[in-house]
């Protein structure tokens, strides 16, 4: 891990987070963006996106 970049060391499965939106009443919305880990040189952010909406 970079002290300068803690962000960078953070990481969740797919699994556990769909498990954890799920069973706070959420569903995807849009596909995980796997940004700059996915070996792209056009992405949006260094983080990956997850995009959830309330289930009605």
């Amino acid at each position: 891990m970079n002290p300068a970049e803690p962000n960078a060391a953070v990481g969740y499965s797919d699994t556990l987070l769909d498990n954890k939106f799920t069973k706070r009443g959420f569903t995807l919305a849009e596909l995980i963006h796997l940004e700059s880990r996915c070996g792209s040189i056009d992405f949006t952010s260094y983080q990956d996106i997850v995009v959830e909406k309330k289930a009605e």
